[in-house]
C-alpha cells in the first residue's frame, strides 16, 4: 500500500509536461502505474468514462479555429515555437491506459479518448448541388421532391451518384469567358465587323459572367475556376492568399495524426480510386451543324425570335433536355432550315426519316419520363413543336392536300395547348432593359408570340378556326424590346389579322354569314376593321420607309381588308397589290417566313385584276415585277423547279403573262368577278388546292 504522505505529495506538485522533442514518449500522461489505478466504485468509472466519451464528441465535431497555426495537444509554451514538432494524441490502434477518476485526471484535462467509431462519410446532395459546392436541402434521394436549390434553378434534381469532379465546375463559366475573349479580339481588330452589336454582346456577356461568380460568393463558395489560364484551379480565401493556411497546416502536421477535417485512410482510397472519373461528367456532349444556326438566324431568327440569340445559351437549354428531346429540337431544326425555300444548304437526302422520326421522338415526349420535365425541357418542347409548324409550311400545296406530313394546323393546335399548359402567356414584372434577354421567361414569351402570329396568319389564309383565343394576351410596349421593332408591329398587325379571321368563320353559311349584304352589321364590321388598319399606319409613320416587313404586312392587311366586302371596287385593289409586288422585288426586302403569304395573295389579285379593262396595265407591271422577284431571288425566289409556294406562285404568275402576251382574255366585263370568294375560301387554300383559276 502506497504511503499516504507521498501520494498527497504527489497529488499537489505541479503537472510536468513532456518535453516537445520526445516523439517515443506518450504525451500529456504520467507514465508512473501506480498512480493511474482508481480506487473508486464502478459508478465512478462509468460516469468518467461517459463524459470523457462527450469530450471527445464535441472535440471532433468542431472546426480548427482559423487562427489555429499549432496543434491544440500541444504544451503551452509550444505557441512560442511553432517550427518545433508538437506532439499528438496517440492514434485509435494505439493502446490505452485505464481511465481514471475524475480527482485523478490532470487539470488540463485531456483524457486518453476511448476507441472511437469510424466514420463513414455519406453524401445527401444531388448532382446539382455537388457541381456548384452548396448545401443540399433535399430531403431524401427518391427525387420526388426537389430540394430548393434546383427548384430556384430550374434544374432537375437526381441522385446519380457519378463520380465527380473536386473542386468547382468550370464548364460554364469557363466556355462564358473562353467566348468574351475571343469577342473581345474580334471586336479590337482593325476592320472587324460586329461593331456595336459585338460591344453589345461583350457588355451582355460580361454582366452574366459577374452574375455567376457574384451568385457563388454570395453562396460561400469558392472561386477556383482557373478559367482560361492553363484550366488549372486555384483557391483564393478572403483575402486572395493561395491555399497559404491549408499550406501551414500540412507542415504542422507531418509525423502526426490526422486533424478530423481531413479525410482518414479510407477516405482517401475512395479519393485514389475515383481519380479516373476525374472529367467532366456533368452534363451531356452533343454536337450542332454550326451552318444550320448560322442560316436560321439569317432566315428566320429576324422575323421569328424564338431561339436564344447567343448559342452558349441554347445548348446550356438543350443539356438539360432529355436525349430524346435534343435529338427532336435538333433534328426539326436541320430540316426547317434545309426546305427553306431560299436556303443555301443542300437537301438532306435523308429528309424523309429525319423529319418523321422528329415527329415520332415528339410523339414520345409526354410519356418520357413525366416527372423530370421542367419549365426548360417544356420550353425546349413548345419551341419544337413551333419550327415543325413552320417547316410544314415549306412544303407548300402539298401541305394543304395533305401529302407532307402532319399539317401546319395540327402542329399549331399541339403548340397552343402546350402552352396554355405551361402558362408561356404570363406576363413579369421585371425590368425588360436589365437582365438577361435570353432567360427562360423572356424566350417562352416570345415563343407565345410567335404562335399567335402564326395562329392569325394561318388562319387567315386557309379560312380555318383561331386557336388562340382573342383574349389570351396583351401587347405591352416592353414586349417592343423584348420582340425587336419589326415582329412588335407584325404582332400588332395580327391582332386585326384574328379579328379578320374571326369574321370569316362566320362566312361558312348564308344564314350565319355577318359580311353579307342583306346584314346590317357587315357595312359597320367593314368600316371598324378599316379604321383599325388606318390607325395602324399612322402609329408607325417615323419607320414606315425603313421596315419593309412592316411595309408589307400593312398591304397585305388591307387587300385582306378589302376583300372581304363584296362592294370593293377594283381600283381599291389594284395599289396594295402593285405595292406587294414592287417592295418584294426590292433587294433591301428581307426573306422571311411570311413572304410565300404576300406573294400569293399580291398574285392571285394581280391576275384577276389582268382580266379587268381599267386595272390591266397596272396588273400586268405588277405581274412583271413579281416574275423579276422569282427570278433573281429578292424576297420569294427558291429553286427553279421548287414544289413550295414560290413554285406555285411562280407557275401562277408566269401562265397568266404567257396569256396576256397572247392576247387571251378572261372574266370580261366585271360583273362576274367576286372580291370575297377569295378571301372567304383561303387564298393559300384556293393556291394549294387549285381552286383559283386565273382566267
Amino acid at each position: 500500500m502506497a504511503d499516504p504522505a507521498a501520494s498527497a505529495q504527489d497529488a499537489s506538485a505541479p503537472q510536468s509536461y513532456p518535453s516537445p522533442t520526445q516523439a517515443t514518449r506518450l504525451p500529456f500522461y504520467p507514465e508512473n502505474g501506480e498512480t493511474q489505478q482508481s480506487n473508486a466504485g464502478a459508478n465512478a468509472s462509468e460516469h468518467a468514462q461517459r463524459a470523457l466519451q462527450h469530450e471527445q464528441r464535441q472535440y471532433y465535431e468542431q472546426p480548427p479555429p482559423a487562427h489555429m497555426t499549432v496543434s491544440p495537444y500541444a504544451p503551452p509554451n509550444a505557441h512560442a515555437h511553432p517550427s518545433q514538432p508538437q506532439p499528438y494524441p496517440p492514434a485509435m490502434g494505439a493502446p490505452q491506459l485505464p481511465f481514471q477518476s475524475p480527482a485523478q485526471q490532470p487539470a488540463n484535462n485531456s483524457a486518453d479518448p476511448s476507441p472511437k467509431v469510424p466514420r463513414t462519410k455519406v453524401s445527401r446532395a444531388c448532382d446539382s448541388c455537388r457541381r456548384k459546392k452548396i448545401r443540399c436541402d433535399a430531403p431524401d434521394e427518391s427525387a420526388a421532391t426537389s430540394c430548393s436549390n434546383c427548384v430556384r434553378a430550374r434544374v432537375v434534381c437526381e441522385f446519380s451518384r457519378a463520380p465527380m469532379k473536386r473542386g468547382p465546375s468550370k464548364g460554364y463559366i469557363k466556355e462564358l469567358a473562353e467566348r468574351l475573349m475571343r469577342l473581345e479580339g474580334v471586336v479590337q481588330e482593325p476592320g472587324g465587323a460586329g461593331g456595336g452589336s459585338g460591344m453589345g454582346e461583350i457588355e451582355r456577356m460580361r454582366r452574366e459572367l459577374e452574375m455567376e461568380v457574384g451568385d457563388m460568393e454570395g453562396r460561400g463558395e469558392k472561386r477556383g475556376w482557373g478559367m482560361v489560364e492553363g484550366g488549372d484551379e486555384r483557391e483564393y480565401d478572403g483575402v486572395g492568399m493561395r491555399q497559404a493556411p491549408m499550406a501551414s497546416m500540412a507542415q504542422q502536421q507531418q509525423g502526426g495524426m490526422q486533424p478530423f477535417w481531413r479525410p482518414g485512410p479510407q477516405e482517401q482510397r475512395q479519393e485514389v480510386a475515383s481519380a479516373g472519373y476525374e472529367g467532366e461528367v456533368t452534363s451531356p456532349t452533343f454536337d450542332w451543324d454550326e451552318e444550320v444556326l448560322a442560316e436560321y438566324h439569317r432566315l428566320i431568327h429576324q422575323t421569328f425570335p424564338l431561339l436564344p440569340s447567343n448559342n452558349m445559351r441554347l445548348r446550356h437549354l438543350l443539356t438539360a433536355c432529355p436525349a430524346s428531346l435534343r435529338e427532336a429540337f435538333l433534328t426539326a431544326l436541320d430540316c426547317l432550315v434545309r426546305t427553306f425555300p431560299t436556303t443555301t444548304l443542300t437537301p438532306s437526302p435523308a429528309y424523309a426519316q429525319s423529319i418523321k422520326r422528329a415527329a415520332e421522338l415528339l410523339a414520345q415526349y409526354p410519356f418520357d419520363a413525366p416527372a423530370t420535365h421542367n419549365p426548360e425541357t417544356n420550353l425546349v418542347y413548345l419551341q419544337t413543336l413551333l419550327i415543325m409548324a413552320m417547316e410544314s409550311d415549306n412544303h407548300g400545296p402539298a401541305t394543304i392536300r395533305g401529302q407532307a406530313g402532319p399539317s401546319r394546323a395540327e402542329w399549331l393546335g399541339r403548340a397552343a395547348g402546350v402552352a396554355g399548359q405551361i402558362q408561356v402567356n404570363a406576363i413579369s414584372a421585371s425590368n425588360p432593359m436589365t437582365g438577361d434577354r435570353d432567360s427562360s421567361e423572356r424566350l417562352a414569351r416570345r415563343a407565345w408570340w410567335i404562335l399567335f402570329i402564326l395562329d392569325r396568319w394561318h388562319a387567315s389564309s386557309t379560312a380555318d378556326l383561331l386557336k388562340l383565343p382573342e383574349n389570351s394576351v396583351v401587347l405591352l410596349p416592353e414586349d417592343q424590346i423584348l420582340l425587336g421593332e419589326s415582329t412588335y408591329h407584325l404582332a400588332r398587325l395580327s391582332f386585326i389579322i384574328g379579328h379578320l379571321a374571326s369574321i370569316l368563320t362566320t362566312t361558312k353559311t348564308p344564314s350565319t354569314d355577318v359580311m353579307a349584304p342583306s346584314n346590317p352589321a357587315s357595312a359597320l364590321l367593314g368600316l371598324t376593321l378599316s379604321g383599325e388598319i388606318d390607325r395602324f399606319r399612322e402609329s408607325v409613320e417615323s419607320v414606315w420607309g425603313s421596315l419593309n416587313l412592316v411595309h408589307l404586312s400593312y398591304h397585305h392587311v388591307h387587300l385582306l381588308i378589302k376583300r372581304l366586302s363584296p362592294s370593293t371596287s377594283p381600283p381599291e385593289l389594284i395599289g396594295h397589290a402593285v405595292k406587294v409586288a414592287t417592295v418584294l422585288n426590292s433587294k433591301l426586302t428581307p426573306v422571311t417566313p411570311l413572304n410565300h403569304h404576300f406573294g400569293a395573295l399580291a398574285a392571285m389579285t394581280l391576275c384577276e385584276l389582268a382580266d379587268v379593262e381599267t386595272t390591266r396595265q397596272e396588273a400586268g407591271e405588277g405581274l412583271r415585277s413579281l416574275e423579276e422577284a422569282l427570278g433573281e431571288g429578292r424576297g420569294l425566289a427558291g429553286k427553279v423547279r421548287s414544289e413550295g409556294w414560290d413554285g406555285a406562285v411562280r407557275g401562277l404568275v408566269v401562265g397568266k403573262r404567257e396569256k396576256l402576251a397572247r392576247g387571251e382574255r378572261g372574266g370580261e366585263g366585271g360583273g362576274a368577278w367576286d372580291p370575297t370568294g377569295l378571301t372567304r375560301f383561303g387564298y393559300l387554300n384556293a393556291l394549294g388546292l387549285g381552286v383559283f383559276r386565273s382566267g
